[in-house]
């Protein structure tokens, strides 16, 4: 349902936000020119195109799938001087699997099964970054609430529905996983997953 998708796709930002942030650390330690030995020079066609035209110069800017991308096809060089268990890349690579499922997903293909298996992805990639156990608590407990579900329809009836009452009068009180509205359109509404110097990441109707 809606909340499933809205949770996963939070949760898919905040590993991007740590994946970002570990190799904003380790990058400029492989070489002077980083961006352009490391990050450019890895990207599809397409993607340069695009980092070109939005002259983006930042990790922070970039996607989660082009991030495991950059991690992938420099592998060798990244382990050989920062620490990595040889086993996530394989984890790198079904993550991979996971953005592209979950960044076209139905109704239809949403189970209970696919939202353990690939929670079970992220989380342990967010551990291979660094995260703390404050960090996937909540990855963590909504597995639990999705595992413990027969059907996982019925979480919206308890989470989702509290939280459409929310009326937000300030920015200060938007943080991620605020649901809020089009103020010209009330009835679209949408998650706040990303909050960052002032600028607001919404996720809304897929």
């Amino acid at each position: 349902n809606f909340y499933v998708i809205k949770k996963m796709n939070i949760f898919i930002h905040q590993l991007a936000a740590k994946m970002c942030s570990w190799l904003e650390r380790c990058l400029p330690k492989l070489t002077d020119d980083w961006w352009d030995d490391l990050v450019y020079n890895n990207l599809s066609q397409i993607q340069k195109d695009q980092v070109s035209s939005k002259k983006i110069s930042e990790l922070n800017d970039l996607d989660l799938i082009t991030l495991l991308q950059v991690f992938d096809r420099n592998w060798f060089i990244i382990t050989s001087l920062c620490l990595v268990n040889i086993k996530e890349r394989q984890t790198i690579k079904n993550m991979m699997s996971v953005c592209n499922s979950w960044a076209h997903i139905t109704l239809e293909d949403v189970s209970k099964e696919k939202v353990l298996k690939d929670i079970k992805i992220i989380v342990e990639l967010m551990q291979a970054f660094g995260s703390t156990m404050n960090e996937t608590k909540e990855m963590k407990a909504f597995a639990m609430d999705v595992d413990n579900d027969n059907d996982i329809r019925n979480l919206s009836v308890s989470v989702i529905n509290p939280m459409m009452n929310l009326t937000l009068t300030c920015s200060e009180d938007i943080v991620a996983g605020s649901m809020i509205s089009l103020i010209s359109d009330p009835s679209k509404m949408g998650a706040v997953i990303a909050v960052n110097n002032g600028k607001y990441t919404v996720w809304m109707e897929n």
